[in-house]
């Protein structure tokens, strides 16, 4: 019987061992590469990121669930693309949260105890970055006259475009949910049809067995065309 795959990335191995199967997603990868791409832009142009000015960007590192492919590849991806864009980095804290805001509130609080010297705080995704900067505004960080610190997440939820239109989440990176999940319906009517997927009768883009729906980085300039 065919599987449809969808938000945990199957090994490759696995699934290029059942050719009628199929992974509705997007890559990972690409959205560390777009948390990373953020940050250097932040980096280079606004006065003042260096906040110690010793040309080193100190960061923190929020995890979800660390055996999550998500979060193994979006925390690789992030960080290396600041240091390919010529930025030193030192790794100050990374910890895990379970892709939940309270956990990334109680995270964020324990280590802002032990660092005042915090550059960019990045999360595997929102809901742990809305509760990072839940924290961050209780020490008094993004506040009125308070120090901005640059948070940045992944899915660009309801509530995490609010805090970038408030200014407290400086950006996220668009997970296409709805184009995922109408990529599965359609593919499972295909496949019960008995027709063979194709990136014509899909309507999106097939790599082989995977579909992969494109992430889109966003920040103040471009939330107004997100969907």
């Amino acid at each position: 019987m065919p599987v449809v795959f969808f938000n945990v990335e199957p090994e490759a191995d696995g699934l290029a061992a059942a050719p009628g199967n199929y992974y509705v997603g997007a890559k990972a990868e690409d959205s560390g590469v777009m948390q990373g791409e953020a940050l250097v832009n932040y980096w280079n142009t606004v006065e003042g990121a260096d906040r110690n000015g010793d040309g080193v960007m100190q960061y923190v590192m929020i995890m979800g669930d660390p055996g999550h492919q998500d979060s193994i590849l979006r925390t690789e991806y992030s960080v290396n693309t600041i240091k390919e864009a010529g930025i030193e980095v030192e790794e100050l804290a990374v910890d895990t949260a379970n892709w939940a805001r309270a956990e990334g509130q109680d995270v964020m609080a324990r280590i802002l105890a032990a660092h005042d010297d915090i550059e960019a705080v990045i999360c595997n995704n929102d809901e742990m970055a809305l509760g990072a900067i839940e924290a961050l505004k209780a020490a008094g960080y993004l506040v009125d006259g308070g120090t901005f610190i640059p948070v940045v997440g992944v899915d660009c939820n309801e509530e995490a475009r609010i805090a970038i239109e408030e200014g407290t989440m400086y950006a996220s990176v668009f997970n296409d949910a709805k184009s995922q999940a109408d990529a599965v319906v359609k593919l499972c009517k295909l496949i019960a049809n008995g027709e063979e997927p194709t990136s014509e009768n899909l309507g999106y883009t097939m790599d082989g067995q995977y579909v992969w729906i494109p992430y889109v980085p966003v920040t103040i300039d471009n939330l107004d065309t997100i969907g």
